[in-house]
């Protein structure tokens, strides 16, 4: 390997492990190395990537899912939500985990972004499983990987990034995440109703009648509007991502401000505040993360990755299996914006050259740093729920490893069976 590249390596990893911000590690790793290669790579290379990377009309479909997503936490929809999915099934066995499990799953609808389900869910299941007798570790652990739903549901804000660095169709990526989301949540609701029959967790509510149930989902009418309206925008032909993102802005402003009135113009204005911070989080890291793609690309560093794998094996199987343990080694030290952007321009041609479909793999990539979301040490979803739930870090990584589990079987049904994701397309 060039000695270029392994400079950047080593500065990024040495940065990384004295806990200096992703977005600073990656920036100053790339210009560390073309500061002291021996080619004498001119830095206003680098400075023109960045300044480009922001071309990208894609791209600006992030700043705009993060704001509807941020309207509606703030505001009454995430509750609505909550108590339209206990009344449908918080008479289960394990109810409140599958109440939590569902109602992620139709709050990444609204989000897109794992932390920010975990925590507007979680910040009202949490406490009220506890206080049904479910432990405090089983609960944080239930939600921090229900919260990883949250990028599976269109619009996802991991897939707009993968997209935006594959220059695959960022529609049909999230047309595609629907069924194997929605399979994901099915196997999680099977693995909480297990554990909870076998270890005797929680109370039993009363099962809620018919009436009760549609005046749940009447009342969640709103929230559920937002797919609708953003992947029927993607998918008549309406709209672009893009342009369904600013469709999902001003739904989330008329719905809050006007119609619920849950927020006033001051709420609106500190929300606006709160998502400029995020975005300009993101965004850090996305500028730095393409530096490094450049990097990598004028080293060709994607043949030589192929090279050294198809010497190892040529097998498809062997192939998946080993992008998986890299994923997954990978998710637990970087959150999954900047696991995606480094890595999926580099994997998505290895895994093309073995029949693998870039949508199938994008929907698998996300699959696997979702799973890093819940793993330390950098166990974003994790660490948000073992902040509500008050149990420390050791007690939910032990209960996370039966979802973990059941997330794994998930991702490579979802890999080897392309149908569940293609079938849509």
């Amino acid at each position: 390997m060039d000695s270029t590249i392994i400079i950047c390596f080593c500065t990024t990893a040495l940065l990384l492990v004295l806990c200096v911000p992703v977005c600073a590690a990656l920036g100053l790793g790339v210009m560390a190395a073309m500061l002291f290669s021996p080619e004498d790579l001119p830095l206003a290379m680098y400075a023109q990537r960045l300044f480009n990377t922001f071309d990208s009309f894609p791209l600006m479909a992030i700043p705009l899912f993060v704001l509807a997503g941020d309207i509606m936490a703030r505001g009454s929809l995430a509750a609505a939500l909550l108590n339209m999915c206990r009344r449908l099934c918080g008479h289960v066995t394990g109810g409140l985990a599958h109440v939590s499990i569902v109602t992620c799953l139709f709050y990444g609808a609204l989000c897109g972004s794992c932390a920010a389900t975990t925590a507007a869910v979680g910040g009202s299941t949490i406490p009220a499983m506890v206080r049904d007798r479910y432990p405090a570790s089983f609960a944080a652990s239930t939600n921090a990987v229900a919260g990883c739903l949250g990028a599976m549901i269109p619009p996802s804000v991991p897939l707009i990034l993968f997209g935006a660095c594959t220059d695959t169709s960022i529609g049909n990526l999230f047309l595609a995440s629907i069924v194997p989301g929605i399979l994901w949540a099915g196997m999680l609701m099977v693995t909480a109703w297990f554990l909870s029959r076998k270890n005797g967790y929680g109370v039993i509510e009363p099962k809620a009648d018919w009436k009760s149930r549609l005046e749940g989902v009447w009342a969640a009418r709103w929230a559920m509007g937002v797919p609708l309206l953003v992947l029927g925008g993607i998918y008549s032909g309406i709209a672009t991502p893009t342009e369904a993102g600013v469709l999902a802005v001003l739904y989330a402003i008329i719905v809050e401000l006007f119609i619920l009135k849950s927020t006033d113009l001051k709420g609106m204005f500190q929300i606006f505040v709160r998502s400029a911070n995020t975005v300009g989080l993101i965004m850090f890291v996305v500028v730095a993360a393409n530096g490094l793609g450049t990097l990598m690309l004028y080293y060709n560093l994607h043949d030589v990755l192929i090279e050294s794998v198809t010497t190892f094996s040529t097998n498809e199987y062997v192939i998946v299996l080993f992008v998986l343990v890299i994923l997954l080694i990978v998710g637990t030290f970087l959150d999954g914006g900047s696991a995606t952007l480094i890595l999926a321009p580099m994997l998505t041609p290895l895994l093309a050259k073995f029949g693998v479909d870039p949508v199938v793999f994008g929907v698998f990539m996300v699959i696997m740093t979702g799973i890093g979301c819940c793993t330390p040490p950098v166990g974003v979803n994790m660490f948000v729920a073992c902040g509500i739930s008050g149990s420390s870090v050791r007690d939910v990584s032990w209960s996370l490893l039966p979802y973990i589990g059941v997330s794994l079987v998930v991702a490579l049904i979802q890999v080897f069976v392309p149908w569940l994701s293609l079938c849509l397309l």
